[in-house]
C-alpha cells in the first residue's frame, strides 16, 4: 500500500482540519523542507516555528504519542525558536553581512 495524500486524507477526515488534501500535500513538503532548512542554519526560528506548529497539529490529531516523542521534538523546536541557531547557522553569518552593510 502506498502512502498518498489520500490515504491521509481518508485516515484524517474531521473538522479539525480544514480541506485535507491541501493541508496533506503541505505538510509533506513541509516535513521534506523545513528539517533541511534547520540542518543549514537557514531561516532557523521560522523553520523551528513551522515544525512546532506541525507537531502541536500532530498532537491534536493522534494523541496517544505526546509523552514519549512529541513533547521532545516541541521542546527543540522551541529552543531553536527563541534561541535560535547560533554561531553555526547561516543565519547568523546573513545578520553580520547585513549589519556591516548598514
Amino acid at each position: 500500500m502506498a502512502i498518498t495524500p489520500n490515504v491521509f486524507v481518508s485516515k484524517r477526515q474531521s473538522d479539525l482540519i480544514p480541506m485535507p488534501q491541501v493541508m496533506a500535500t503541505a505538510s509533506g513538503i513541509a516535513e521534506l523542507v523545513l528539517p533541511v532548512l534547520l540542518v543549514f542554519g537557514l531561516f532557523t526560528r521560522y523553520s523551528a516555528l513551522g515544525l512546532l506548529v506541525m507537531t502541536a497539529v500532530i498532537q491534536l490529531t493522534v494523541p496517544d504519542g505526546w509523552a514519549n516523542f512529541h513533547l521532545p521534538w516541541a521542546a527543540m523546536a522551541l529552543t531553536l525558536v527563541v534561541y535560535g541557531g547560533g554561531r553555526i547557522a547561516i543565519d547568523y553569518f546573513v545578520k553580520l553581512r547585513r549589519d556591516s552593510l548598514i
